[in-house]
């Protein structure tokens, strides 16, 4: 029976959810924020990363985690769903998760994520003031996370796993 491991890693919640969705979707899948990844991945068959991404906070936990596993992982069918506000933005940060894992993805997708203004971090509110500011927009809430679109995610991902 296949495996199906999810970790997850954010920090404003639409990380989680995403994970938290696809497990309920998936059959004998199970997610976990990435600091309680698992030692060892010998039970693992698929392994699902779900990560926001933003500037230089992308996957911290992740990236040393996969690193230290590269070997482990050269036999797993690796999916990776980036949660963020640019689907445009997506191939960048595979690159940024893939280095790590010392190869590339078997399938990628993209989440709008999206912020309260008052959650923010200071440090990520001023990087956010900085980038709408050089477009010439205000900073305000971005509200686009759809869990129906991660259910058409999910949907897409058994389709590829033949589930």
């Amino acid at each position: 029976m296949e495996k199906t491991l999810i970790l997850y890693e954010g920090k404003y919640g639409h990380s989680e959810k995403t994970a938290k969705i696809l497990r309920d979707s998936l059959p004998d899948a199970r997610c976990l924020p990435a600091a309680e990844a698992p030692e060892g991945l010998d039970d693992v068959t698929n392994l699902f990363l779900v990560f926001g991404f933003l500037a230089y906070d992308t996957a911290q936990v992740l990236k040393p985690y996969l690193k230290a596993h590269q070997e482990e992982l050269k036999d797993k069918f690796i999916g990776v769903v980036g949660v963020g506000l640019a689907k445009q933005a997506l191939p960048a940060f595979l690159k940024i998760i893939q280095e790590p894992m010392g190869r590339e993805a078997d399938g990628s997708w993209f989440v709008m994520g999206g912020y309260r203004i008052e959650q923010l971090t200071p440090e990520d509110k001023e990087l956010l003031e900085e980038f709408w500011g050089k477009r010439g927009v205000p900073l305000t809430d971005q509200l686009h996370f759809q869990e129906e679109n991660v259910r058409c995610i999910a949907e897409e991902i058994r389709k590829k796993l033949e589930l």
